[in-house]
């Protein structure tokens, strides 16, 4: 029986860098993906590009969502939630299903990415 793939535990600065040049060291496309709720997110704000990608709806992404970018080739998606416990457990999901990922294990406020701005 071949070992559970499990997701990578990304440190907030690695973080940072492949989000700046927008690709891991190789050459994958990074994407960002918010397990948080919509209000969570709209209350707190989200990271410019990141991806709505509630934890209450990972079953639908990984099963119902053909064109989620999850399922795009040549690609990396990375977790972040408010405490860096939802994203976690998104992430062990997604590995688990196949897919090669990673979350951040760190609070919303402490990631310090730039945020979309708010709509007045």
């Amino acid at each position: 029986m071949a070992p559970k793939k499990e997701p990578t535990e990304l440190p907030v600065h690695q973080l940072k860098a492949w989000y700046r040049e927008g690709e891991d060291p190789t050459g994958r496309k990074v994407y960002l993906c918010d397990c948080r709720s919509a209000p969570e997110g709209d209350h707190e704000g989200r990271f410019v590009g990141s991806i709505p990608t509630p934890a209450a709806k990972i079953d639908k992404w990984l099963n119902n969502e053909p064109d989620h970018v999850l399922r795009k080739e040549n690609t990396y998606c990375i977790f972040h939630c408010a405490k860096g416990i939802r994203c976690k457990k998104v992430a062990t999901q997604v590995a688990e299903a196949g897919f090669d990922c990673a979350y951040i294990n760190e609070k919303f406020e402490n990631i310090k990415l730039e945020k979309e701005k708010k709509e007045e």
